[in-house]
């Protein structure tokens, strides 16, 4: 199957003065925080819509401070990479905006322990080859010379050893489409290991740390992984260990450094797989292929304890994104599934220092404008304050909540339910330990329980479902 192409999608809006037939209008309503439909424990982060014009290629980060970052091919400045950071209630550019030197294409943020931002790209004002930039806290410079391949470059990928100096990872056209990958000494770019780690064509590269993943032509477009051990490349596991072709391929580590890979299946009609390395094979993560459809922009991120998230676009029956867990046995969907207000393409996930998730994406019905959603629920730790006296059950719920006192509260003598926009829902007397709520009628969103007692005040929150 021919995969969808971003790059060729934009093309073709970027040539009209209109957006394509089909394709619905932005929409300049005014921002709500919640995302209206069906499954408003979905809320936006800041205003969708918020880059200047069409966003492709995000990629979202976060750093050890838990800043949020967002870098994007902005059209709104000449398809250069621009970068993002959200303050708490809006985005605001990292830098100027626009900041390569020409157009720039499969960009690669990330962030070493010193909270220093670095971006590798594909550089088309150096023949397309890659360069990298780092964020020096005024603005965007260069690390070593602009255009480190041997040719143009495609899927960059960006990492960093143990003394935070970057790798860099990419598809290099000079040597046949093989994967290369070099390392900044301080100084200047070196190769690390042979100068073609694959053995034929590399696509989907991913690096993390002293480990690389990637589609595998020389394989039959299998998945294949490998480590730097003494400056070689070895694999990891075997060569072409996936059953089928391994489109959007990503890469990440549990809390144990244990790898997993997520990606488009070929052998599962498209669907996602998520496998992983233990006893010197690779295994499933639950069944694989376990998308409702075919996934499309495949993006992995593990939480703690050791639990894999995938957010992608589910392609080709609604094109919205969608964000599944493996919940121990099984994949279950997070939130609703399709939970962007249009198709998604570039879906990037990230999760907070809380475990929380967040997807970025180029959303249709915002004009392919770069959109950033969270989803807020218990499971990501936002009900109960540390010693809060009285805890609610359960979150999300569907017909009814429990309030139960947890200690010596006192006794509770007053209770209201407020929605998000402050609106009283209901407010009664009450005594006792427990007491249930029915919540069956409440519109989905996200809800406030604010009450008093002899001896405590709390405000708690649920997400109504």
């Amino acid at each position: 199957m021919k995969n969808l192409s971003i790059s060729v999608l934009i093309l073709v809006i970027s040539s009209l003065s209109i957006l394509p037939s089909g394709i619905a209008q932005p929409n300049f309503h005014q921002h709500q925080s919640l995302k209206p439909g069906s499954d408003s424990c979905w809320q936006y982060v800041g205003t969708p819509g918020f880059s200047g014009g069409i966003a492709t290629g995000t990629c979202l980060t976060f750093d050890y401070l838990g800043n949020l970052y967002l870098a994007f091919v902005d059209h709104a400045h000449g398809n250069h990479a621009s970068v993002m950071m959200y303050d708490g209630s809006t985005w605001t550019y990292v830098g100027t905006p626009g900041f390569t030197t020409g157009p720039a294409d499969y960009l690669s943020l990330n962030v070493n322990y010193f909270d220093t931002l670095y971006i590798a790209y594909q550089d088309a004002s150096n023949s397309w080859k890659a360069s990298v930039m780092k964020f020096d806290g005024t603005d965007w410079v260069l690390v070593g010379t602009p255009g480190i391949s041997t040719g143009a470059v495609a899927y960059t990928s960006i990492s960093f050893d143990d003394a935070q100096l970057p790798y860099v990872a990419y598809q290099d056209n000079g040597i046949g489409g093989k994967l290369s990958v070099k390392k900044f000494t301080g100084s200047y770019w070196v190769t690390i290991g042979n100068i073609g780690v694959s053995d034929g064509v590399a696509e989907y590269i991913n690096i993390v740390n002293s480990y690389v993943a990637y589609k595998d032509y020389a394989n039959g477009g299998r998945a294949t992984v490998k480590m730097l051990d003494a400056g070689n490349w070895i694999v990891v596991g075997l060569v072409g260990f996936s059953a089928g072709s391994s489109d959007y391929l990503n890469l990440g580590f549990d809390y144990y450094n244990r790898p997993y890979v997520a990606f488009m299946d070929g052998s599962e009609a498209g669907k996602a797989t998520v496998m992983t390395f233990k006893s010197g094979n690779w295994h499933n993560v639950g069944n694989p292929g376990f998308s409702p459809g075919m996934a499309a922009f495949v993006s992995l991120a593990i939480g703690y304890p050791n639990v894999p998230y995938v957010a992608f676009q589910d392609y080709p029956d609604s094109l919205n994104a969608t964000l599944m867990k493996f919940n121990g046995t099984g994949w279950e969907t997070f939130g609703s599934p399709d939970f962007s207000d249009g198709h998604a393409y570039s879906t990037s996930l990230a999760l907070n220092p809380d475990g929380l998730p967040y997807v970025a994406y180029s959303d249709s019905t915002w004009g392919f404008k770069a959109v950033v959603m969270k989803y807020d629920n218990v499971a990501t730790k936002i009900n109960e304050p540390e010693g809060s006296s009285f805890s609610l059950y359960p979150n999300p719920a569907t017909s009814a909540i429990i309030i139960e006192q947890n200690r010596d509260g006192g006794d509770l003598i007053s209770l209201e339910i407020l929605d998000g926009m402050g609106r009283k829902m209901a407010d009664q007397e009450m005594t006792g330990t427990k007491t249930l709520i029915g919540i069956k009628n409440y519109p989905p969103g996200i809800y406030f329980v604010r009450f008093r007692s002899l001896k405590a005040s709390n405000v708690l929150k649920f997400c109504k479902e």
